[in-house]
């Protein structure tokens, strides 16, 4: 995870993109797909989950996996790849 140097990523926003990466839940995304997929779940969670960020926030703990998996494979089921 690159961050601009003006444009650091919010805590929440890291601890869902490397849970999706440490879970395998990245392993079907292309690579030159990565940061576009980083910055289009993070907006679309906002959204559409805000209690992810929210948990992640509030308690500075995860929420459960269930939840987590069930957020990211969502997204997932929108997310457009982009052409080889």
């Amino acid at each position: 995870m690159k961050q601009d140097l003006n444009k650091p990523l919010k805590v929440e926003y890291q601890v869902v993109v490397l849970y999706a990466l440490t879970r395998g839940l990245l392993d079907d995304v292309a690579i030159q797909d990565i940061l576009r997929f980083e910055a289009e779940i993070t907006s679309w969670l906002e959204s559409n989950h805000t209690e992810v960020f929210d948990h992640i926030r509030t308690t500075k703990d995860l929420p459960s996996d269930e939840v987590m998996k069930d957020a990211i494979n969502a997204f997932k089921k929108n997310f457009v790849p982009s052409e080889a």
